[in-house]
């Protein structure tokens, strides 16, 4: 599993290789951050890309589970007391970025509708909401339940969370930061190793390094056999 300091290393020895030259523990850290959030937005985005008519993810069955895989770490499943808890998530949890699923507790799909599909869903006559066939809506702080006024109690939402900002604490040893793992304050990065490449390509474009993705894999690869 990589850690702030391993990735610093990584992006350290590519920046010396293509000439950026050395790169501060504190631009690091903000480009690193700024590119885990591009990255994940990315994802979400996928995940999200439907075709009109076709309501299904445009990569596909098969991309889409690999999507959530590398999204999985940052999946998180809470129970909500009552559908209240709902109106307010977004500032009622502070890590909330996407809302991926919601039942009840009983088990129900509770399907997502746009605005525009409201009057139509509470007016049908075939799919009339209930607390066993309800919608849910978006708004501003968070969401709103259509149960065709049947009570809907306890409820599970999973959601993606967002990805804590790394840090990279250090001391100054012979005026050169140097790395301090012992430092409470140091937060890794939560992604697992394939996608950490796919941030440091970012990264690096940040940075003002533009590889293609065939470069850093051997980059990196050859870094890793020489042990820098």
């Amino acid at each position: 599993m990589a850690t702030s300091n391993t990735v610093y290393e990584d992006v350290q020895f590519l920046c010396n290789k293509y000439h950026h030259g050395y790169v501060a523990p504190d631009e690091f850290v903000n480009t690193f951050n700024t590119a885990q959030r591009i990255y994940i937005n990315r994802l979400l985005g996928q995940v999200q890309e439907y075709t009109p008519g076709r309501p299904v993810a445009r990569t596909g069955g098969h991309m889409t589970q690999v999507v959530e895989e590398k999204l999985a770490p940052f999946s998180k499943r809470v129970v909500l007391k009552s559908v209240n808890e709902l109106s307010n998530v977004k500032t009622q949890f502070p890590d909330f970025l996407k809302l991926l699923s919601l039942n009840t507790e009983d088990g129900y799909r509770v399907r997502r509708i746009r605005h525009e599909q409201i009057h139509s869903a509470t007016n049908s006559v075939v799919d009339r909401p209930s607390s066993t066939n309800s919608y849910y809506y978006e708004y501003d702080a968070g969401f709103r339940i259509l149960s065709g006024g049947e009570d809907v109690d306890r409820m599970v939402m999973t959601y993606v969370k967002k990805p804590a900002d790394i840090t990279w604490p250090f001391t100054i040893v012979d005026n050169v930061p140097t790395f301090n793992a012992a430092d409470p304050a140091l937060v890794n990065p939560q992604w697992r190793d394939q996608e950490i490449n796919e941030i440091i390509f970012i990264q690096l474009g940040l940075i003002g390094i533009n590889l293609k993705d065939a470069d850093l894999v051997r980059v990196s690869q050859t870094a890793k056999m020489q042990g820098e």
